[in-house]
């Protein structure tokens, strides 16, 4: 994510408050990333023929899921690392 969206990232979300987030338009965001993984764009004029929005949608699931998988990566490595026991 990138300029003010930092901010909005460091404030952690408490378990509890997960559900609130998880409304239909997390879902039909999901939905479009979803597509997009598995199909690419799907305008023939690639991502300057998409609306703003998707485009947008694509880059914060993309954004997270490298964060997801920096972490795992980190996390495994931690643990395999026998200096850490």
């Amino acid at each position: 994510m990138r300029g003010d969206d930092e901010e909005i990232r460091k404030e952690p979300v408490r378990m509890g408050d997960i559900p609130v987030y998880l409304d239909e338009t997390w879902k039909s965001s999901a939905a479009i990333w979803a597509r997009f993984r598995r199909f690419g764009m799907p305008h023939e004029g690639g991502w300057s023929a998409e609306r703003n929005v998707v485009l947008r949608v694509i880059e914060i699931f993309e954004d997270e899921a490298a964060l997801f998988e920096r972490h795992k990566r980190q996390t495994n490595g931690e643990r395999s690392n026998p200096r850490n026991h």
